[in-house]
């Protein structure tokens, strides 16, 4: 009975099937339409946003294939089929994409429909169908890949073609008409690659601003700390760390790392480029406080924009990082604010000398430069606006990612 049941609920399907009727699209490509792999290198899927998961091997269609030629830039001879709305639904639909109509069929469903997508015939041979395109007015011309796209300007373009390896990931988010749909494809894991990427810019542009906004709405905050966490494993080095740390590599300096101070310098001419002059915080300085052991920086400067590269060095080296108790530059000031969204520095929040935090002694640090007072002075209550300042804090990281690159490039003399 239940084979039955089985047989009679398959003749229906099949009848309610033929029952529907078929939309005719249109198929671009040198031979009829046949389901294919991803043929881009390093991709193993193609991702639409109008789809739960991924396509490993599919065939797109469109009612208009016009546009697709104009604004993907696809090239061949177009062939006519009449395809089954079931197989049009099953697929996710007709959606628009980089103002091109597309659906994408995957293989499982090309082959459960069989021959119920009916070849009706070549439509419309190549030249034919750049001739419509040109005779529209458009910019788009008929294209190879990795040839330049008509909407985009030659500055653009030469620009996109010297970026760098990490860099040349977010190319095409940069050279796309329409960024979003691409950015609303992207997986959570290529969104979070994509921001690294932009991280590595030394001077981010109007629309690389405008992408990063874009990627950020498509990620929780939380979400997005957890996994570039995950991203920056101990051994990676940060992104703009990375540029700073190939530019003085470029520039030939070299840094001195002694017990209480590290020197970025040019061994060509000896001549000092930086130099940061620090202190370990013993528990008996009570002129500061323990400050939970960190190592404070007493006086620093640095040219050629590597201040932040000798500041990472010293959170590696010292366990534990915090700024001068007295008096700090509002250029410095930047590089700490910048520290508390780094993900991966570790920020602890360190206390006053009258425990307003914890009750503890060992994390009690003078606040006065953070907005508190120097001394604890019995029955004052400091302002509260102070625990929201970068100098109220202290700085780690896990590993010593930068200072072993450095040293793996011979840029490092530790004599601590």
């Amino acid at each position: 009975m239940k084979i039955l049941r089985e047989y009679i609920k398959e003749l229906n399907e099949k009848r309610t099937r033929d029952q529907k009727p078929k939309r005719m699209l249109y198929h671009i490509g040198h031979r009829p339409a046949q389901p294919k792999p991803v043929s881009r290198p390093g991709e193993q899927e193609w991702r639409r946003h109008w789809l739960d998961q991924g396509v490993e091997s599919g065939v797109f269609f469109s009612p208009n294939p016009i546009d697709i030629a104009q604004y993907h830039g696809i090239s061949g001879d177009v062939y006519a089929y009449k395809i089954p709305e079931w197989v049009i639904a099953k697929s996710g639909g007709i959606h628009r994409y980089d103002r091109g109509s597309e659906i994408l069929i995957s293989e499982e469903i090309w082959e459960e429909a069989g021959d119920e997508i009916e070849f009706v015939g070549k439509s419309m041979e190549e030249d034919s169908l750049w001739d419509k395109v040109t005779s529209l007015g458009a910019l788009v011309t008929r294209r190879s890949s990795g040839s330049k796209p008509g909407w985009v300007s030659d500055e653009e373009w030469e620009r996109s073609q010297t970026l760098g390896s990490i860099q040349s990931d977010i190319s095409g988010l940069r050279l796309t008409q329409h960024p979003e749909n691409a950015i609303r494809m992207m997986t959570p894991q290529e969104r979070l690659e994509a921001l690294r990427a932009f991280e590595t810019i030394d001077t981010p542009g109007k629309k690389d601003i405008e992408l990063i906004d874009m990627i950020k709405n498509y990620i929780g905050e939380s979400i997005l700390r957890t996994c570039i966490r995950e991203l920056l494993t101990e051994s990676a080095v940060y992104p703009k760390i990375m540029s700073m740390i190939d530019k003085a590599d470029k520039l030939g300096y070299k840094l001195k790392l002694r017990s209480k101070s590290l020197i970025l310098y040019d061994p060509k001419t000896i001549t000092m480029k930086g130099k940061i002059s620090f202190a370990k915080l013993a528990g008996s300085n009570w002129d500061y406080g323990p400050c939970g052991g960190a190592t404070m920086i007493e006086s620093s400067f640095a040219e050629e924009g590597l201040g932040p590269l000798m500041y990472d060095v010293l959170i590696e080296a010292t366990g534990g990082l915090i700024s001068d108790r007295f008096s700090v530059s509002p250029e410095a000031v930047s590089v700490w604010e910048r520290y508390m969204n780094r993900p991966d520095i570790e920020v602890i929040q360190l206390d006053d000398h009258g425990n307003t935090l914890t009750d503890k002694n060992e994390d009690n640090c003078d606040q006065e430069v953070s907005g508190g007072v120097a001394d604890w002075i019995p029955g004052h209550t400091p302002k509260e606006d102070w625990i929201d300042n970068p100098l109220s804090k202290m700085y780690r990281k896990k590993g010593t990612p930068v200072i072993d690159e450095l040293i793996k490039r011979n840029m490092l003399d530790d004599r601590r």
